[in-house]
């Protein structure tokens, strides 16, 4: 549980892809991080050993950040354009730009695909 509590304050937008697959981290965070932390404290210690986790941990996590910023980047003008009543949160906001798939740019498009699609 706390493997998804940390991913999930790793990268809040990109919680769809990780969700799937939350103990790929855990033994990393096991060796790592100690279980008595608090989920920032947990964070902070996976930020700082980013190095020491294994590949595919290393990828979820950090690769899941790197994509939640590029969707943030990719789709904000397709957002302020297409789903200004939908601004009342995150899943809110993906349900919009779902639903409003065939007319998002190019970038926001891919953005979206990677998310359901990772």
């Amino acid at each position: 549980m706390k493997t998804v509590l940390l991913l999930i304050s790793l990268s809040s937008s990109s919680v769809y892809a990780q969700i799937a697959k939350p103990n790929v981290c855990a033994e990393d965070v096991r060796k790592l991080c100690s279980e008595k932390l608090t989920q920032e404290e947990v964070a902070s210690c996976v930020r700082i050993n980013k190095e020491k986790l294994t590949g595919e941990c290393r990828k979820l996590i950090f690769g899941a950040e790197d994509n939640a910023r590029a969707f943030h980047n990719n789709c904000k003008g397709d957002v302020k354009k297409l789903c200004t009543k939908a601004m009342t949160g995150q899943a809110a906001l993906f349900e919009c730009l779902l639903a409003n798939r065939k007319n998002l740019s190019l970038n926001c498009k891919n953005s979206v695909d990677k998310v359901v699609n990772p």
